[in-house]
């Protein structure tokens, strides 16, 4: 009966039914207690033991092993003390007491070993295997599992044998030697097979698909547990067909079948329940967990997580403990509940390190890292992987040490730090490809592809994807065949290629939806919200991304909330809607905050800086981008760290701070180059173009946008592409090249509809619209305009609808269709107030108030100023509060109230006064007082009508005198508090009534009071009619009302066009025609001050004067420029201040009433303002003079030119003219191929005199020297302008001691026309600190020019000022013996500009003896 109830008892333990054989167990037990067969007892208890055991109840089981223990000791039975030991050991290995576990079958071994029992041996030595494995010492394992399996050999137990190949296997499959592993589960089988054993058939197909299902081949590994269920069917091993259940679920789950995994594992769970094992009951509980988080159900997971802990706490499964723990982590992290993941996955460490499973040691700091990665502590993150790595490493887990690769690729990878992240992800690939992991293969490749994406480099990107895609194809992962389209969908997205990443979203929401997968499903929507958002369909990506953030929600995924309102903010600042977007920005900070997690921290900080930036709240914006950068350092987020830059560089660039913002974009750059991010890089450059741009370095501007095309291109971004050509035409539209602009807007037109980029179709659109507009073709540029607004309404884009009104209004305004322009901005202002645009806002007010202005309603016009004014404060904005008051001050003199309009004026001059000097860089000040200089017009106009004359003469002085005023001063190293205390006291005395005594100072320093010499300043009003200020010992106000501004255009026009001289030293060899070249320069920068150019027939087509003959022309000149003030005009001196055009005209040549060239009466000399003058004239003398420098005939060659290759004639007279004139002073002149820009360059600092008789570049007047040898150009055949054209920046550069320059070239005096006068290289000699400048206004005859500079350098050698000099050469000329040469086309171009300079016959006699000292052993190299 006992032997019965014992077989019975295993017969029902080995079918799974627990309860059932307990039962047959316990009888067996009564009888051997009743018959007192204490060997019966103890084999019952040791049976009652392995069936609570099986149960998962393992301290009961330790109760009747232990109590099989102390019989068998009592009655000596040395084969059940070692049975029992061996049962104590397993039973505390289930428990996680591992130590104990080993303890136990030692005294197993030792006991076999003492009585020889070789069968027990080789158990022990498979259980020691056992536990070593569960302590993660595979190798110890292995070599336990060895020994055993010798002796199974050598005593031919086969079913011992099987056993031992199959804990072989298993020890591989933890090293991650899969392959390994199959060939010993594989003997398993064999064996199994052999001896007829139908489980340890079942079990070896069972660890035959664990191990094919590691390898990531997922079908195979469902056929073999399909075996492994149908067997243990067949043999009614419910034990077996719950696990087979849990295996196969798994393997769903590994193939993203997520509703088939689960109703696999809660098949397991059923018949666990049923037969009472507890244990299983927990696992199943576990992987119920597991696939609910695969679904995205976290909340759902985390119940079944939180059963599993509860069943393994109750029966002291430490190991079931901590991997409930690790699991729990895991679903915590996906919630981004981060620092409950944090807490679970420390218990698990704490757990794992108890029971000394180094194995589970390294999984938990490896889900550490992962949680510390999820907080942004990504620093924090690396030190736990590579804890994971060392420990895999120390125990031989490849699949660990892959794992710890990759997930160390993952956090470098969110670092920025790409080139890490590729190495590491390089690792994991060799690794998993070493242990055939074809899941582990294709992961790999999705992260070396999302590197590659971040690389720029989009099509190697898509390679590893498709690889990524092949390869989860094979293995019918559809979990991983969505992440590769997911991956594709992104890197398509980068390229610009919008649709085709439309198209790889929908796969994966098709898949996602499939397989149940919610938090995919989720995913896949945000990322189709975010391709149609690249498009400019903000609509359709808010619907998508709407659908992510409820889906997010509904699974209760915090991460996933806080991202789709990171997307719906950037949805809806797309659409202009910039208040809805900084709500939800701040939703996502919110969120962040509450979970923790640093980096989404930083970069909702990022997104909200960018919506207060369009809201035109910058001080907002940087604060935001502050706290970005100051988050994204602490973790050392090198991504974080250069786009927080990026954005800090935008914001400073809205506001005017162009060079900080440039500052910003180099780090960005930088960062980027660096972390080897060609997205970003080509971003940085585009950014810094525009910057340049803003500050009008126009080339630099270009090369930075060249860059960033390149960039583009070599990455394929076509986006990127259709950008850089979009900037590109915006630096050709700001140099006035408008065609040239247009074909780069149509290629950026181009692409963006290739692409299907509605966004950058309204954008280009928008471009052209502006470029036709400035090329005076108004209804084109509506045309355009209407696209952009149609195109941006359709896609709601509604920051791009107000600002395509605003152009239309301009449109109109400037085609005089005021009420539609005014219709056009009132639709720029709602909209623009309705997305808080408070930029917008004040942009559209303004140009409200110039629409009714223009429509004579000034007090309307007036109250949409204020509002400009009121918002323009509120948000900071410099330039805006100056042109607002400006325009307010204009609105104020049209109504006649000169006095508001005046206050206004001066308050946004000063304004732009301190703009200019806070913010504006050196190279730009010229281009930026243009632009203002038209409110100093305005003010003299209200001045003049106040009956203020002199505060007028100070105004428009004021004006004209700022930036080479800055050249000058710079030099006294007080530049900026110079100007604008000078500023400052003009502006007190005009408040005071106190003009006087500043006009006294002037007088007193060009000593008026003496009556020899007599200014004239002249400025046209805003009408157009010349006013005249007389200033001797007293100072005379005239207007000139028969003087009007078109007339003087086309007289000087006229007569520049006739320039007929028998010219060497010309730039005909540039076949250009010089007369036309000249009209351009005269015309093509003009505009009057209303913004209204002159008439087209009358400016194109100048036939009204061209029956006058030269004479005529030089009469009425004069009589509308000297005429009308000649009555009060004293002495024999006049220092002529001119407005704009008037520079271009021939003063020394006006016919006066009795038909002599004025220069026969007068010196005459040109000063671009009084301040100017005063400035130079207050500078001391250099006591130390210079050498005497003469550069003549340089041999220029053939060179490229203004794009074209020319070859310049040589100058023979001009060498004969400087070497004559050398000889003056003693000096060597530089002559032919010595001439070259180098030298020149070197030798004009030091000089007093400067003479160059050269060619003239015929726009500019910038000098062609001989080219630098030394020049990395010498290799090219054609040198270009660098190595050999003398160009005012090479001037301005330096710094000159010239007390005398003398610009023997054709065209010296030409230049672009500003309020400052004419720009070019006379004004940069002027700039670098030269006193005088004697230089040409057209081409010059190069026989005449020898004996007219003789003579000139005769005359200043006996002492005779400049001016005078030049007035008795030009006198000699008139009565000159040849007759070609008395023609005014030969003197009159030669013009004295600033100081007039004498010399004293010692101060001559010390040049002499400084050029011959000098040059004595000069030698050009």
């Amino acid at each position: 009966m006992i032997r019965s109830n014992r077989n019975l008892g295993d017969t029902y333990h080995t079918l799974g039914e627990y309860h059932k054989a307990i039962d047959y167990y316990k009888t067996g037990l009564e009888i051997s207690i009743a018959i007192g067969d204490q060997s019966g007892i103890a084999s019952s208890n040791a049976n009652l033991g392995n069936a609570y055991h099986s149960l998962g109840e393992y301290q009961q089981a330790i109760d009747f092993h232990k109590k099989d223990l102390e019989i068998s000791t009592t009655i000596g039975d040395c084969s059940g003390i070692a049975r029992s030991n061996c049962n104590l050991g397993n039973a505390c290995h289930s428990l996680g007491e591992y130590q104990k576990a080993f303890d136990y079958h030692k005294k197993d071994l030792d006991i076999s070993t003492a009585i020889g029992d070789r069968s027990g041996i080789a158990r022990s030595n498979g259980n020691l295997g056992n536990a070593y494995h569960s302590l993660g010492e595979c190798q110890k394992a292995i070599d336990y599992y060895n020994a055993g399996l010798e002796i199974s050999i050598a005593i031919g137990d086969r079913s011992a044998l099987a056993k031992s190949n199959c804990n072989l296997g298993n020890a591989y499959h933890s090293l991650g030697e899969y392959q390994q592993a199959i060939d010993f589960h594989k003997k398993d089988l064999e064996i199994s097979s052999t001896i007829g054993d139908r489980s340890g058939i079942a079990k070896s197909n069972c660890n035959l698909g664990n191990a094919y299902h590691n390898l990531g081949e997922y079908e195979q590994a469902i056929d073999y547990h399909k075996k492994y269920l149908e067997i243990s069917t067949a043999i009614g091993d419910r034990s077996g067909i719950a696990k087979s259940n849990r295996n196969l679920g798994n393997a769903y789950d590994g193939l993203g079948e997520y509703q088939m995994a689960i109703d696999y594992h809660k098949k397991d769970l059923e018949i666990s329940t049923a037969i009472g094992d507890r244990s299983e009951i927990a696992k199943s509980n576990g992987n119920l967990g597991n696939a609910y988080d695969s679904l995205g159900e976290y909340q759902k997971a985390i119940y079944y997580h939180k059963k599993d802990l509860e069943i393994s706490t109750a029966i002291g499964d430490r190991s079931g403990i901590a991997r409930s723990y690790c699991s729990m982590g895991i679903a915590y992290d996906s919630l981004g509940e981060y620092q409950k993941a944090f807490d679970c996955h420390k218990k698990d460490l704490e757990i794992s390190t108890a029971i000394g499973d180094r194995s589970e040691i390294a999984k938990s700091n490896c889900n550490l890292g992962n949680a510390y990665d999820s907080l942004g502590e990504y620093q924090k993150g690396i030190d736990c992987h590579k804890k994971d790595l060392e420990i895999s490493t120390a125990i031989g887990d490849w699949s660990g040490i892959a794992r710890s690769n990759c997930n160390l690729g993952n956090a470098y990878y969110k670092l920025g730090e790409y080139q890490k992240a590729f190495d590491y992800y390089k690792k994991d690939l060799e690794i998993s490809t070493a242990i055939g992991d074809r899941s582990g293969i294709a992961k790999s490749n999705c992260n070396l592809g999302n590197v590659y994406d971040s690389f720029g480099e989009y099509q190697k990107a898509i390679d590893y994807h498709k690889k990524d895609l092949e390869i989860s194809t094979v293995i019918g992962d559809r979990s991983g065949i969505a992440r590769s389209y997911c991956s594709m969908g992104i890197a398509y997205d980068s390229l610009g290629e919008y649709q085709k990443a439309i198209g790889y979203h929908k796969k994966v929401l098709e898949i996602s939806t499939a397989i149940g997968d919610r938090s995919g499903i989720a995913r896949s929507n945000g990322n189709l919200g975010n391709a149609y958002h690249s498009l400019g369909e903000y609509q359709q990506a808010i619907d998508y991304h709407k659908k992510d953030l409820e889906i997010s929600t509904d699974i209760d995924d915090r991460s996933g909330i806080a991202k789709g309102n990171c997307n719906l903010g950037n949805a809806y600042h797309g659409l202009g809607e910039y208040q809805k977007a900084a709500d939800y920005h701040k939703k996502h900070l919110e969120i962040s905050t509450a979970i923790g997690d640093r980096s989404e921290i930083a970069r909702s900080n990022g997104n909200l800086g960018n919506a207060y930036h369009s809201l035109g709240e910058y001080q907002k914006a940087i604060d935001y981008h502050n706290k970005n950068l100051e988050i994204s350092t602490a973790f050392g987020y090198l991504l974080g760290i250069g786009k927080s830059n990026c954005n800090l560089g935008n914001a400073y660039d809205s506001l005017g701070e162009y060079l900080k913002a440039i500052d910003y974009y180099k780090k960005h750059l930088e960062i980027s180059t660096v972390i080897g991010d060609r997205s970003e890089i080509a971003t940085s450059n585009g950014n810094l173009g525009n910057a340049y741009h803003s500050l009008g370095e126009y080339q630099k501007a270009i090369d930075y946008h060249v860059k960033h095309l390149e960039v583009s291109t070599a990455i394929g971004d076509r986006s990127g592409i259709a950008r850089s050509n979009g900037n590109l035409g915006n630096v050709y539209h700001s140099l006035g090249e408008y065609e040239k602009a247009i074909d780069y807007h149509i290629k950026d037109l181009e692409i963006s509809t290739a692409i299907g980029d509605r966004s950058g179709l309204a954008r280009s659109n928008g471009n052209l619209g502006i470029a036709y507009y400035r090329l005076g073709e108004y209804q084109k540029a509506i045309g355009y305009h209407k696209k952009d607004l149609e195109i941006s309404t359709a896609i709601c884009d509604r920051s791009g609808m107000a600002k395509s009104n605003g152009n239309l209004g301009i449109a109109y305004d400037r085609l005089g269709e005021y009420h539609k322009a005014i219709d056009y901005h009132k639709k720029h202002l709602e909209i623009s107030t309705a997305i808080g645009d408070r930029s917008g806002i004040a942009v559209s007010n303004c140009n409200l108030g110039n629409a009714y202005d223009n429509l004579g309603e000034y007090q309307k016009g007036i109250h949409y100023y204020k509002k400009d004014l009121e918002i323009s404060t509120a948000i900071g904005d410099r330039a805006g509060i100056a042109i607002c008051l400006g325009n307010l001050g204009n609105s104020h003199r049209c109504l006649g109230e000169y006095k508001d309009a005046a206050s206004l004026l001066i308050k946004s001059i000063s304004f732009l006064d301190k703009i200019f000097l806070d913010l504006v860089p050196e190279q730009n000040q010229l281009a930026f007082v243009k632009q203002y200089f038209i409110s100093h017009t305005i003010l003299m106009s209200c001045f003049l009508s106040l009956e203020r004359a002199d505060s007028a003469l100070l105004v428009i002085d004021l004006g004209r005198s700022k930036e080479l005023h800055c050249c000058i001063e710079k030099r006294r190293n007080s530049v900026g508090k110079d100007l604008f205390d000078y500023a400052r006291s003009i502006w007190s005395r005009i408040e005071a009534k106190e003009e006087q005594i500043e006009i006294e100072g002037l007088q007193a320093l060009l000593q008026l009071r003496r009556n020899d010499t007599t200014v004239l300043v002249f400025a046209f009003d805003l009408e157009g009619v010349l006013n005249a200020w007389v200033l001797t010992d007293k100072v005379i106000f005239r207007k000139v009302l028969h003087a009007r501004r078109e007339t003087f255009l086309l007289l000087i026009i006229e007569l520049l066009g006739r320039v007929d001289v028998n010219i060497d030293r010309n730039s005909s060899f540039y076949m250009l025609d010089s007369v036309a070249n000249t009209n351009n320069q005269v015309m093509s920068p003009f505009e009057f001050p209303c913004g209204t150019p002159a008439s087209k027939n009358a400016v194109g087509n100048p036939a009204s004067y061209c029956h006058f003959s030269d004479r005529n022309i030089l009469e009425m000149l004069f009589k509308r420029l000297v005429d009308p003030v000649k009555d009060i005009v004293k002495g024999d001196k006049l220092i002529i201040v001119p407005d704009t055009l008037l520079f271009f005209a021939p003063f020394s040549a006006l016919i006066d009433e009795n038909g002599s060239h004025i220069c026969n009466s007068y010196s005459v000399q040109i000063s671009p303002s009084l301040h100017t003058l005063k400035c130079t004239m207050e500078q001391s003398f250099d006591s130390n003079f210079g050498f005497a420098l003469f550069v003549g005939n340089p041999i220029v060659g053939k060179v490229s030119l203004n794009g074209k290759d020319v070859t310049p004639a040589a100058l023979l007279n001009a060498a004969e003219e400087v070497k004559c004139l050398s000889k003056l002073f003693q000096a060597r002149p530089l002559l032919g191929r010595e001439a070259t820009k180098h030298v020149v360059l070197q030798l004009l600092t030091g000089a007093s005199i400067i003479h160059i008789a050269a060619h003239g570049e015929p726009t500019r007047g910038e000098i062609m020297l001989a080219s630098n040898s030394s020049l990395t150009e010498q290799c090219s055949p054609v040198p270009k302008p660098e190595s050999y054209l003398l160009t005012q920046r090479d001037i301005v550069n330096i710094s000159l001691h010239a007390r005398l320059v003398v610009l023997c070239c054709c065209h010296t005096g030409q230049g672009e026309i500003t309020s400052e006068g004419v720009i070019g290289i006379t004004r940069a000699f002027l700039a670098a600190g030269a006193r005088c400048v004697l230089a040409t206004l057209w081409p010059i005859s190069d026989y005449a020019t020898k004996e007219f500079m003789e003579k000139f350098y005769g005359e200043l050698c006996q002492e005779t000022p400049v001016c005078e000099a030049l007035r008795r050469t030009m006198n000699f000329f008139q009565t000159h013996e040849k007759e070609g040469y008395r023609s005014s086309w030969i003197w009159a171009p030669f013009t004295i500009y600033g100081e007039d300079v004498k010399f004293g016959k010692d101060e001559i006699e010390k040049i002499r003896d400084k050029s011959h000292e000098f040059f004595s052993g000069f030698v050009v190299v």
